[in-house]
């Protein structure tokens, strides 16, 4: 079910004791006890990962929340934010765009799959990697994707020798042949990035 920002203004929740208001743009009030106003804390800073996150005080010590998952809640009222076994994914990848359009629910295996690529990357391609292999002195492109607990692979013969530095472009028929492949295996949590 998709939400249009224009047929809702807010919606209020309460996670742990505390009252938040979000905005289907992802801005993210807290509401202070002791003055009874409402703070934006979709400002805060993020943390290493990306995701802004708010401290509450509870009984038993403070909690540590991502705004993605209570802006979700606020929408979408089935969701259990106490059951960190279900996780939010962000689709464009942003984890500080908590957008209602961009929230999804997902298991930790879907939230994955919508990795970008890895900073380590040297193909520039999700996904595809140069490998050299002794034996037969070659070197290929490797498609390897990394679905349902098992990881799908395929060879595609490059070159002779040891791959070069640089590497050459990827040819369209390796891309098109991981982006296929990653549609079929990820489906609606494929990143072709």
């Amino acid at each position: 079910m998709s939400i249009s920002s224009s047929c809702l203004k807010f919606r209020e929740v309460e996670v742990y004791g505390t009252t938040f208001r979000c905005y289907p743009d992802g801005n993210i009030y807290r509401l202070l006890k002791r003055s009874g106003k409402f703070k934006l804390c979709s400002d805060n800073k993020p943390d290493r990962d990306g995701y802004i996150q708010v401290g509450i005080t509870t009984a038993s010590g403070e909690q540590k929340v991502g705004l993605h998952r209570i802006h979700y809640l606020a929408f979408h009222p089935e969701f259990d934010i106490y059951d960190e076994s279900i996780e939010i994914d962000h689709r464009n990848v942003n984890s500080a765009d908590n957008s209602i359009g961009n929230l999804r629910m997902a298991t930790r295996g879907e939230n994955n799959y919508n990795k970008p690529k890895r900073i380590d990357n040297t193909s520039g391609y999700k996904n595809i990697y140069a490998w050299y292999n002794k034996k037969t002195d070659a070197w290929y492109w490797l498609v390897g994707i990394q679905a349902d607990g098992g990881r799908h692979q395929k060879r595609f013969r490059a070159g002779d020798g040891e791959k070069p530095i640089p590497l050459p472009p990827v040819p369209q028929h390796v891309i098109d042949y991981r982006d296929e492949m990653l549609l079929k295996l990820h489906g609606e949590f494929a990143n072709l990035g």
